[in-house]
């Protein structure tokens, strides 16, 4: 009668097992696909300035950044090229340069806006 109980009782600890993994398991891709909304190639299509909108390609060229799951974004901007670094923040995004410089990009809709000293950039994903 013991050896039953003892069946009993491995079940029982290998199915709590099992459900605590599959419980992690759903967390991670939870969190995976939160970061993963921001992944992919993100383009900057307007501006404003002083009140009024441009497209960004008429003052600026182009301007996109390309997002990786792995925390790694490149800036492209006039043909210079930076890789920074980023992270889910609450409102949006965080991203920091490598001389510790960082700045906040906000998610208002489907698109990021980047405030640069009262200049705000538009990005749509492509």
């Amino acid at each position: 009668m013991k050896k039953v109980k003892l069946q009993s009782f491995t079940k029982h600890f290998f199915i709590g097992i099992l459900l605590l993994g599959m419980a992690l398991v759903a967390a991670c891709g939870a969190q995976g696909s939160s970061a993963s909304e921001y992944a992919g190639t993100w383009v900057s299509t307007t501006l404003e300035a002083q009140g009024k909108t441009y497209y960004t390609d008429d003052l600026v060229g182009e301007y996109k950044m390309v997002f990786d799951d792995n925390g790694s974004v490149v800036i492209s901007n006039g043909g210079d090229e930076e890789e920074v670094k980023w992270e889910k923040a609450s409102n949006g995004i965080s991203l920091r340069y490598s001389d510790g410089e960082a700045f906040q990009m906000t998610k208002e809709g489907e698109e990021l806006l980047r405030d640069t000293q009262g200049i705000i950039f538009h990005f749509e994903k492509q």
